[in-house]
């Protein structure tokens, strides 16, 4: 087709500035034009349908709206409706000729929804819209007079679920939805014409980082040829199916923005087709994420870091088609067929996109707003429109912490999250209702999920009722929370405070600041449609001195306690008690005469650049000498006075992430040798790639072979394995290169036996190597669990099996000399310290005050007592902020 043909619908939108925001009295009918496109790519009507007509069911169930809605030619048919099936009758021209109401709770009402659909003609023109209940009563004669019209999925209504149909006597559906219940309104819309709705066929397919990190768009069986890259690959149709634009957006370089300004360009029922290409998660605004959501995605709370994600969407209508992979396991690929709106139809669409959704005309809210560090939010930052430190944040105070409270239900960018001082705290939050306990200090304490739109309402009143009276309470709905949220529960959220919570409802968002028997805050509640709620406080605390006298922990012990949280920017413990600080000039004056040796991945690689280069600075920089992961397999450094005098890293091709040739074995113990003999008062790092425990097993033997008159300085190892069998057995990636790892049929149980095998010699021969008047029996050795990723919920069991073997394996062998350090856990105290699953300086830093504390004597500490940071990138806020890579 021409251009010229299609110009009216080109129009291309005003800049963001000249947007308006729609009036309230357009909105109803805005409402049913963001509806009214869905499933246009369904089955073409049957033979006998004449003229073309636009048409739109919607059916709620019982807890999901309790409503049935029709329309036709762009208007809503006033007829009555009530529980069970509604059925409507057009003509061609979209006039009611019939609409009758068969409730299948009474008596005579299946039959008598059999004698009506029995006597329509063939090619008569039929919507179906359940509510309240249609399921208790309904018979195998209904559900054939309901196939009759083409009704294919009628098998998945359920008691007091939704389901709508566009049918045709005698014909195919048109469009059609069931919904479980609680899923919301089911609705089905297209256009019923004699030859069905021209088309266009789609493709997405997509595969994450962790399976093969690729993704391709094709229309009409035709790969398109544009650049895929890091991030959401985005084709852009136009309503009339012509090609608009390609662009990959990748969010941690700013893409979000991006992303939202383009799909508000775009005309309502234009198609929107997604493929990630390794990661699309990262730095994904809430306000890209309600972008997509007004495309039709259902799914983006679901979506991880780094997995494989695909949406063939349409501007302001359901998605044609979506999907996820749940577990990272595998690509992901989904086809629709778009109709495109045609004749009448299209003319009833905005003809640019003057109007836009209210979310994503909003400004930005001060309640979202990162402040910058020594700054807190504003008391009413829930309240200002704005962004920056000036209008959202002032200076932070003593013994006063900024709160805010964010929650978005399901359609409305569906998040739940908290700020402190101005910092977004990392949180696991899922569907329900998400409750933050804060500490007397203004800290959190910990944070539960009730799923009250399921069964979780009697855990929520159990939980509260176990508070302590005066314990300050954060709630925050995402997704779903009020469909059985009881009033035991409501009583107990009241007894924090709370005056709103009965105006909670479906899919809305709830946020409150509350005291266990005392008074909220601040509190807000929206209806679902109406943005994102948000509580904003300032809240008086109990000021700790970090500097009052602590014991000191047990460093050197089988497992030194880490379990903990950050307070003013220091680690506090919950047992009680703190680690010794140390400095370069302390860290240097332990460790002189020592050889340093570190076994493991891409965390232990961040490790020991920390400690070199708080030893000398700049000893290691990872792309000059080459300490990424996949680039070398042994990193050598010794450290003089400050100054690195010897530095090497080598990479031997025959060393890949499969079991160590005799080759590349022999080259590794070559390497260990080469290092020139020590002299007084330096400090040898030699860090060893090991992604499985055989590699971890080759480093020791080498060391252990080849260390010549090394092995004469006192020696420490620090080992970490376990992040590649997580990947591999646990989550089988597609990238694994050890596919017997990854193979389906290896059960959990089986990969663990292995992953235990495995570990088993490496842990026996530190024991030994470890022990008191042994080689490393002064300094002592440290295995370490997983560091903490903050990986998604439903990854956590499979982290914590990998864990829980490291522990079993340690319980028998640890030792004041052979120390377990529980990284996952001490990782919990600081989970905004992790960036793309690698802890930031900040972190690393902390854990070797608790190595170091272990090793070292107390008079090589420092004197103080608080921990002070410089340095540009410290923090996972500011890597986030200022990192360019």
């Amino acid at each position: 087709t021409s251009a010229q043909a299609h110009s009216l619908h080109l129009e291309r939108a005003p800049p963001a500035s000249q947007q308006v925001e729609m009036a309230p009295q357009r909105l109803s009918r805005r409402l049913f034009l963001l509806v009214f496109t869905c499933a246009v790519h369904c089955a073409s009507v049957g033979a006998d349908a004449v003229s073309q007509l636009s048409a739109m069911v919607r059916s709620a169930g019982y807890a999901d709206g309790n409503f049935a809605e029709f329309y036709a030619a762009g208007r809503k048919l006033s007829v009555p409706t009530g529980r069970g099936f509604n059925v409507v009758v057009l003509a061609a021209d979209g006039n009611l000729t019939d609409a009758r109401t068969f409730d299948m709770g009474s008596a005579a009402g299946a039959g008598d929804m059999v004698v009506f659909l029995g006597g329509l003609a063939n090619g008569t023109r039929a919507l179906v819209a359940a509510q309240d209940d249609a399921f208790d009563g309904l018979t195998v004669g209904v559900k054939d007079g309901i196939r009759s019209l083409g009704g294919a999925a009628i098998d998945g209504l359920k008691w007091r679920s939704s389901y709508s149909l566009m049918g045709v006597k005698g014909g195919s559906a048109i469009a059609e939805q069931a919904l479980a219940t609680g899923a919301g309104p089911a609705a089905a819309a297209s256009i019923y014409g004699e030859h069905g709705v021209p088309g266009i066929d789609i493709t997405a397919w997509s595969v994450g980082w962790m399976d093969g990190n690729s993704a391709k768009i094709s229309l009409d069986g035709v790969v398109l040829d544009m650049s895929i890259g890091h991030g959401l690959n985005v084709v852009f149709l136009n309503p009339d199916r012509s090609f608009r634009a390609s662009r990959t957006f990748n969010p941690e370089h700013n893409g979000s923005a991006a992303l939202v300004e383009a799909i508000a360009a775009l005309r309502f029922g234009s198609p929107v087709v997604v493929a990630v290409a390794d990661d699309g998660k990262n730095l994904l605004s809430s306000e890209a994420v309600v972008a997509l959501q007004s495309c039709g995605a259902k799914l983006l709370g679901d979506l991880h870091w780094r997995s494989s994600y695909v949406l063939i969407g349409i501007k302001g209508a359901a998605a044609l088609a979506e999907a996820i992979a749940a577990r990272n396991t595998s690509a992901v690929e989904v086809s629709a067929r778009y109709g495109g709106p045609v004749g009448s139809f299209l003319d009833m669409l905005p003809s640019t996109t003057t109007i836009t959704t209210t979310t994503t005309t909003l400004p930005p809210q001060c309640s979202g707003f990162v402040c910058t560090s020594g700054f807190m939010h504003k008391a009413a930052a829930s309240s200002i429109s704005a962004t920056g430190d000036d209008a959202c944040c002032e200076e932070a105070e003593s013994g006063i912490v900024s709160v805010v409270v964010r929650s978005a239900g399901w359609g409305n960018g569906n998040l739940a999250e908290f700020y402190f001082n101005g910092q977004k705290a990392s949180a696991v939050v899922s569907r329900g209702l998400n409750i933050m306990e804060l500490r007397s200090d203004g800290r959190p304490k910990s944070v539960v999920t009730f799923d009250t739109h399921g069964s979780g309402s009697d855990a929520l009143v159990v939980f509260l009722d176990g508070l302590p009276t005066g314990t300050r309470v954060l709630v925050a709905a995402t997704d779903e929370a009020a469909g059985n949220l009881t009033y035991a529960a409501k009583a107990a959220i009241e007894g924090c405070g709370a005056h709103l919570i009965g105006n909670f409802t479906y899919r809305g968002a709830y946020a409150l600041i509350g005291t266990k028997g005392g008074p909220a805050l601040a509190e807000q509640v929206l209806k679902d449609g109406d943005g994102i709620a948000a509580a904003s406080a300032h809240v008086e605390v109990e000021v700790s001195d970090p500097t009052a006298s602590k014991p000191l922990c047990p460093a050197r012990s089988a497992n030194p306690p880490v379990k903990g949280w950050m307070s003013g920017g220091q680690f506090q413990l919950d047992a009680g008690c703190r680690y010794s600080l140390f400095e370069s000039t302390g860290a240097a004056k332990c460790l002189a005469n020592s050889w340093m040796v570190v076994i493991g991945g891409s965390n232990t690689v961040l490790m020991t650049i920390r400690l070199a280069n708080m030893l000398a600075p700049d000893a290691i920089l990872p792309i000059r000498d080459g300490a990424t992961m996949g680039v070398f397999s042994v990193i050598d450094v010794i450290i003089k006075d400050g100054v690195k005098v010897y530095g090497k890293a080598f990479q031997f091709d025959d060393c890949s992430a499969v079991q160590h040739s005799e080759g590349c074995k022999a080259k590794i113990f070559a390497a260990v040798a080469e290092a020139p003999k020590p002299i007084a008062g330096v400090v040898r790092i030699t860090l060893f790639s090991a992604q499985f425990w055989d590699h971890a097993l080759d480093g020791v033997n080498a060391v252990q072979a080849k260390g010549g008159v090394w092995l004469g300085s006192k020696m420490a190892f620090l080992v970490q394995v376990s992040t590649w069998d997580i990947y591999c057995a646990g989550m089988k990636v597609a990238w694994c290169p050890r596919k017997e790892l990854s193979d389906k049929d290896l059960t959990n149980e089986a990969a663990i036996t292995l992953f235990n095998n495995g570990m088993a010699p490496v842990l026996d021969k530190l024991q030994t190597f470890c022990a008191p008047g042994q080689r490393a029996g002064v300094l002592g050795c440290v295995v370490l669990t997983t560091t903490f990723q903050n990986p998604a919920p439903a990854r956590i069991p499979i982290y914590e099996a990998y864990n829980d073997a490291i522990r079993a394996g340690m319980k028998t062998r640890g030792s004041a000399t052979l120390r377990l350090v529980d990284l996952w856990v001490m990782g919990q105290a600081m989970p905004d310290e992790n960036i793309l699953g690698h802890g930031s300086p900040m972190l690393n830093l902390w854990n070797w005050q608790v190595f170091l504390s272990g090793m070292c004597p107390e008079e090589d500490a420092a004197a103080g007592t608080v921990a002070k940071f410089e340095g540009e990138l410290c923090t996972g806020d500011e890597a986030r902020r200022n990192a360019e890579h």
